[in-house]
């Protein structure tokens, strides 16, 4: 939320990278804890740098300019490069940007002397662009479109502004996130936020409790997936690989929806990772399988969050299913023997992960 301010809206997973470079040598079980304000300035400072280097690339590589000698790149061109620092602008604003940091502007190009004069430009496109991304909290114009394309139609109807309820209700029609019991209870906390609960929102005020509930849902979301990595043995670093692995089983599921981690998938995965599927076994699995699952929305279809995955696999480890530690343990003989049991088995198996084309 506080780099969203900033004019940076980052994914979950760019936010990640970014902590991990904070102390790519220090414990990886502390790393995704709570950071201070001077571990907060120095992720600000990387996320910086890195902007600067993608600017400079793109300066030097893709518009063929150095420092000595200027560039003329079309405005269509500026923008594209804009929107690899998370600066979503048009080719019209550069222009107008352009055009009053002095810049000459002729037929749809734009003449920049160094490379730190795209940075500058950059600079003043986020500025717009930040308060134009608070007004929308975040979300995409098309995304506030639809918002207020069904605000209009309950308006339309009541009369009056939204309710907690009917502000869920276009959350989840959007698709915005997954449903889950919680949710009324965290859209009324986050939508009124002390006030009184008889009130109505505007659209203005729609978006920003919408923001502030899928903050709410993807914080939550990341404790479950810690809790779930402690509870399996898991280290933190390490949980991108199962992530990864844990889609691609979803996506070569051919008996699922491409979107929930069935059985098959589950079935698919302990194969992959060494253990023979007797039909006793198979029997077994499936009774864990559906200890583990939670229903599908209206369909009631099971499958695993990917918390429970990871509880999941650290289960069939802890128990040596079907030898599935025996066999992942042959795939690598690498780690140190004084690493934990549990610890050892499921590193062993990411790095096993790591070389298969599931982490390719």
């Amino acid at each position: 939320s506080l780099l969203r301010l900033l004019g940076r809206a980052l994914t979950e997973d760019d936010v990640r990278t970014l902590m991990r470079g904070l102390d790519p040598l220090g414990d990886e079980n502390e790393m995704f804890g709570d950071i201070g304000f001077k571990e907060f300035v120095e992720l600000c400072d990387m996320r910086l740098h890195s902007e600067k280097l993608y600017l400079r690339a793109f300066f030097r590589d893709r518009f063929r300019g150095a420092s000595s000698n200027c560039i003329q790149p079309h405005l269509r061109d500026v923008a594209e490069a804009l929107q690899g620092v998370k600066v979503n602008v048009r080719p019209e604003q550069v222009e107008r940007i352009a055009l009053d940091l002095g810049h000459a502007v002729w037929a749809e190009f734009v003449t920049l002397v160094h490379e730190t004069e795209l940075f500058v430009l950059a600079q003043r496109c986020r500025m717009m662009e930040k308060q134009r991304a608070w007004e929308r909290a975040g979300f995409t114009l098309e995304q506030v479109s639809k918002v207020q394309e069904l605000f209009d139609h309950f308006v339309s109807k009541t009369g009056r502004g939204l309710r907690a309820e009917e502000l869920l209700y276009i959350v989840h029609q959007l698709g915005m996130t997954s449903r889950s019991r919680s949710d009324e209870a965290d859209m009324e906390a986050t939508a009124y936020n002390g006030r009184d609960r008889s009130e109505t929102m505007s659209l203005e005020e729609c978006l920003h409790a919408a923001r502030r509930f899928l903050d709410k849902k993807e914080m939550d979301a990341r404790s479950k997936e810690l809790r779930a990595a402690a509870i399996a043995g898991i280290p933190h670093d390490e949980l991108d690989y199962f992530r990864t692995f844990y889609k691609q089983l979803i996506a070569e599921d051919t008996q699922g929806n491409k979107k929930d981690f069935s059985y098959f998938a589950l079935c698919r995965g302990v194969q992959v990772m060494g253990a023979t599927l007797t039909v006793e076994r198979n029997a077994e699995l499936e009774q864990m399988f559906k200890e583990h699952a939670v229903s599908s929305g209206s369909s009631q279809l099971l499958h695993l969050p990917f918390p429970k995955f990871i509880v999941m696999i650290g289960s069939l480890f802890k128990a040596d299913f079907a030898n599935l530690r025996t066999q992942s343990a042959r795939k690598d003989e690498e780690l140190p023997r004084a690493v934990p049991s549990k610890v050892k088995a499921i590193s062993t198996t990411s790095k096993f992960m790591r070389r298969s084309r599931f982490a390719r």
